[in-house]
């Protein structure tokens, strides 16, 4: 077997590999940092649905 081919084909794989890993990390980092926005975002809104839940209690009292 001719050591070129062998390593041609390693390159190849290598290759193969880093697009599959490119192609796939960016949706997931994507959606990673959607949640974590989605997340701060829900700090501050964790507070006023505390509130408007003790508004709604009040009210329904």
């Amino acid at each position: 077997m001719n050591p070129e081919t062998k390593s041609s084909g390693r390159s190849l794989l290598g290759v193969g590999g880093l697009a599959a890993l490119a192609c796939c990390i960016g949706p997931i980092m994507a959606f990673l940092g959607g949640l974590g926005v989605l997340s701060a975002i829900g700090t501050f809104w964790v507070p006023a649905l505390a509130a408007l839940t003790a508004v709604a209690l009040i009210a329904a009292a």
